[in-house]
């Protein structure tokens, strides 16, 4: 499914950049459902959308949509990352892999 078609889920207008790629980030129910339903980062809707962090910033501005503190953003970051133990991060070092894995496999 191409971002157009997203689009228009959400009954919006396909703008283009002067690349050819969409300007998804354009439509506020597709940008609230970004930031505020997925809790996604600025960053990371930017990168979706082939944009800039501060392009999505200003348009979060424009419709009113409330912005995160730091602290909210840290938090979210914090909660949606991936922790890695520090014995499965030695196997992915390479440190007895394999020696490892057959300890702690199934």
């Amino acid at each position: 499914m191409k971002m157009g078609d997203r689009l228009l889920d959400f009954g919006g207008k396909i703008c283009y950049n002067t690349d050819g790629m969409e300007k998804v980030y354009r439509d506020k129910d597709w940008l609230w459902e970004h930031y505020i339903v997925r809790e996604e980062s600025t960053y990371a809707i930017a990168k979706e959308a082939g944009c800039g962090g501060v392009t999505i910033f200003n348009w979060l501005h424009r419709y009113e949509i409330p912005v995160r503190n730091s602290s909210e953003g840290i938090f979210l970051a914090r909660r949606n990352s991936v922790v890695i133990v520090p014995d499965l991060l030695g196997f992915f070092k390479g440190r007895d892999s394999w020696g490892w894995l057959r300890e702690n496999a199934g």
